[in-house]
């Protein structure tokens, strides 16, 4: 089990999936996660418990911290204090190769972990047109260096 704080919350993290997340009030959030074959993690059941005369409103569903412990268990290292430095891209010099498209998928992967859209920032890095990235994106992802997209989801 690992235990890490996002914030208020305490969170106790088992490698099966499941996550109780306890705040500096009480309330107690369990939730269980599943990961698919491509990696990709789904939350799958909530189970909440309220604070004694604090009702279960829309307020308390904003405070849970989703975002940072799906990036975490995504790989991203927003609580774990591990790589905070986007890596290094450099614009290719003519033909594309497998070791651009790992490094891209690197870049990709981190920005998308740090909650941005992976495809402009890789843009304004290396100097290309969106639309550029874009190509690059659909080519990584045929070679099977980043995972199939899912519509309306960036990773």
């Amino acid at each position: 089990m690992t235990v890490l704080s996002f914030g208020p919350w305490r969170a106790d993290i088992r490698a099966d999936g499941h996550v109780t997340l306890i705040d500096r009030a009480g309330t107690v959030v369990r939730l269980r996660y599943e990961r698919d074959d491509l990696g990709r993690i789904s939350l799958r059941e909530v189970h909440i418990v309220g604070v004694e005369g604090e009702p279960l409103s829309g307020r308390c569903w904003r405070r849970i911290p989703f975002t940072a412990l799906e990036r975490h268990l995504m790989g991203g290292h927003e609580a774990t204090g591990g790589p905070t430095k986007c890596p290094t891209l450099i614009a290719p010099e003519g033909r594309l190769t497998e070791d651009f498209f790992k490094a891209m998928a690197d870049v990709y992967l981190w920005v998308t972990a740090a909650g941005r859209h992976p495809a402009p920032v890789i843009a304004e890095m290396v100097g290309v047109p969106v639309r550029r990235v874009h190509r690059w994106i659909y080519e990584a992802r045929k070679r099977g260096l980043l995972p199939p997209a899912m519509p309306g989801r960036a990773g």
